[in-house]
C-alpha cells in the first residue's frame, strides 16, 4: 500500500511539473534530484516488500528461508565414495550460493559409529548436519534425542514424492517418525571378478552354489587367492551371509527374520535352513573359498588383493565399482550375485544411507540452508553426480536412461539385475543394536571356526530373547 502511495505522489509530482513549466537549469536539476532519489525509495521498498513476500509463502508452506549472508555449516561424513559424492554435492551448492561454505569432516566407519552418539551427546564437537545410516545404532540416536525429526519437512518440501515409496517405511523410527533422509541406496553384496583371471583358468560365474566350490578349486591351483574379503571389522562376512540367507530362506522365513520382534518370529533362528545358511558360510571358509587371512585384514587390504590381481574375486557391495575403479583403472571386471538356491533370487537393497540434522542444529539460518541443500540433493541436475562416485541416488528425478548414459557401465548392469529380480530389504534393518552387533559377531566367529553353525545360531536365538525381554 506504501507503495502505491509513492507511486502516485511521483506522478502527481510529474504532472504538476508540465504544467508549471521549468523556470531555470537549477529548478531542474533540483527536480531530476528529487524524482530519482523518489524513484530510488520506491525501488529499495519494492524489493524490500518483495522479500518479505517472499519469506511470508515460506513460513506458511513450511519450508524455511535461505539466508543470503554468510554461514558455515560443519558436516561429519563416511569415508569413501559417500565422502566423495558429498565433496561433488557441496562444491555445486557453494558455487550457486556463494555466501555458504560447508566444512567436511571425513570419519572412517568404525569411528563414525563409535563416536557419533557420544560426540552430539557432550555437545563437545561442532556439527551441524551428519551421514549416518537409519539403522540400530541410527534409530538409538533418534531415541536418545540426538537427531530432528524431519517428518514435517518431507511434507513440506515434497520429499516423499521424489523418493523411492519403500523409503518411508523402511527408515521410520517406530513410534517417532523420521529422522533420515535417505539420499542414496546401495546393492550388496556382489561378487567382483577378475575376467582376465577367468579367462586364464577357464571358469565362469557359478550357476549353482556347488559351483563356487569347484570354481574355487581351479583357481587356488593356478595359483591365486579366491575370494578377497577382509573380516577384521566384522561387517564383510556379514554381507556375504546376507544374500546367503535371502538364497536359504523362504520369502516367509525371510520376513520373520527381518519383523523378529513379532510373535514367535524368533523361532526362525532354530530353523534348519537358517542354520544350513550358517554352515555355507562357514564351509565357505574351511574350504578354502575365503583368503586364510579372513579374521585378520579389513575390506581396504583385501581390496587390493583383487585390484593387485592376486585374487580373482572380491565381494561389496555397488559403492564398490567406483573404489576399484580408482585403484585398477585398466581392470576389466564384472559382476555376480549368488546363485539361486532354495530361497528366491532377489537382491539386497539397502535404503539406509541417510543425512540427519543434529537436534542441537536450532540455529534457524543453518537450519534454512541445511534443508534447502537437501530439497537440491533431489534434483536432477544434484542427483545425477552421484554416478560420479559409484552411488546411486535414491531421487526419482532420474530416469532408467539418464542412468544407462551417465553411470559406469557395471553399476548400470547391476542397478538393472535388480530391477529385474526384485530387491528385497537387509533383515537388520530395524534390529535393536546389540542384536545387531550379535549378528556381526557371531559371523566373524563362524568364518575363523570358532563357534559352530548350530552354536551361532543359538547365541543370536537366546540373544534375541534377552533383547526382546528388556
Amino acid at each position: 500500500m506504501k507503495k502505491i502511495l509513492i507511486i502516485l505522489m511521483l506522478a502527481v509530482f510529474i504532472c504538476s511539473m508540465l504544467f508549471v513549466g521549468v523556470g531555470c537549469k537549477e529548478e531542474a536539476a533540483a527536480d531530476e534530484e528529487a524524482v530519482e532519489e523518489m524513484t530510488e525509495t520506491v525501488e529499495e521498498e519494492t524489493v524490500e516488500e518483495e522479500a518479505v513476500e517472499e519469506e511470508i509463502v515460506e513460513e506458511e508452506s513450511g519450508r524455511l528461508p535461505v539466508t543470503t549472508e554468510e554461514i558455515t555449516i560443519n558436516m561429519w561424513v563416511l569415508a569413501g565414495p559417500a565422502a566423495n559424492w558429498f565433496a561433488i554435492l557441496t562444491d555445486k551448492y557453494m558455487e550457486e550460493h556463494p555466501n555458504v561454505k560447508f566444512n567436511i569432516t571425513i570419519q572412517e566407519k568404525q569411528a563414525l559409529e563409535d563416536f557419533t552418539p557420544s560426540a552430539l551427546a557432550s555437545g563437545e564437537e561442532d556439527i551441524d548436519f551428519l551421514w549416518f545410516w537409519a539403522s540400530s545404532i541410527g534409530h538409538d540416536m533418534a531415541k536418545n534425542g540426538l537427531l530432528t525429526e524431519l517428518s514435517p519437512y518431507f511434507e513440506a518440501y515434497g520429499w516423499w514424492d521424489q523418493m523411492y515409496s519403500n523409503i518411508k517405511g523402511d527408515t521410520e523410527t517406530e513410534g517417532l517418525g523420521n529422522f533420515f533422509f535417505v539420499e542414496d541406496f546401495v546393492i550388496f553384496p556382489f561378487a567382483y571378478y577378475n575376467k582376465a583371471i577367468f579367462d586364464e583358468v577357464g571358469v565362469e560365474p557359478p550357476a549353482t552354489m556347488d559351483d563356487i566350490f569347484t570354481m574355487s578349486e581351479k583357481i587356488k591351483a593356478a595359483g591365486y587367492e579366491v575370494w578377497a574379503t577382509g573380516n577384521k571389522n566384522l561387517w564383510t562376512a556379514d554381507h556375504v551371509l546376507d544374500t546367503i540367507l535371502v538364497r536359504f530362506l523362504s520369502e516367509e522365513e525371510f520376513t520373520m527374520l527381518t519383523n523378529i520382534s513379532e510373535g514367535n518370529n524368533i523361532e526362525i533362528f532354530k530353523n534348519q535352513n537358517y542354520i544350513d545358511a550358517l554352515a555355507y558360510l562357514q564351509k565357505m571358509a574351511t574350504d578354502g573359498v575365503f583368503i586364510d587371512s579372513i579374521g585378520s585384514i579389513d575390506d581396504g587390504a583385501a581390496r587390493l588383493l583383487f585390484t593387485s590381481g592376486k585374487a580373482a574375486i572380491y565381494s561389496t557391495g555397488s559403492w564398490g565399482v567406483g573404489l576399484i575403479r580408482d585403484e585398477a583403472p585398466d581392470m576389466d571386471f564384472g559382476f555376480f550375485s549368488l546363485p539361486e538356491h532354495i530361497g528366491t533370487n532377489r537382491i539386497l537393497t539397502f535404503f539406509q544411507n541417510s543425512v540427519c540434522i543434529p537436534s542441537t542444529t536450532t540455529d534457524q539460518d543453518k537450519l534454512g540452508v541445511i534443508l534447502d541443500f537437501m530439497d537440491s540433493i533431489l534434483k536432477k541436475e544434484y542427483a545425477l553426480t552421484s554416478f560420479q562416485a559409484g552411488i546411486i541416488s535414491s531421487s526419482l528425478n532420474i530416469t532408467e536412461e539418464d542412468i544407462a548414459a551417465v553411470a559406469d557401465p557395471v553399476l548400470a548392469a547391476q542397478i538393472a539385475e535388480t530391477q529385474e529380480k526384485g530387491g528385497v530389504m537387509d533383515y537388520g534393518s530395524k534390529w535393536d543394536s546389540v542384536l545387531f552387533q550379535a549378528r556381526y559377531d557371531s559371523c566373524g566367529e563362524l568364518v575363523v571356526g570358532t563357534m559352530t553353525p548350530e552354536e551361532a545360531a543359538e547365541y543370536m536365538y537366546n540373544t534375541a530373547v534377552e533383547v526382546l525381554a528388556e
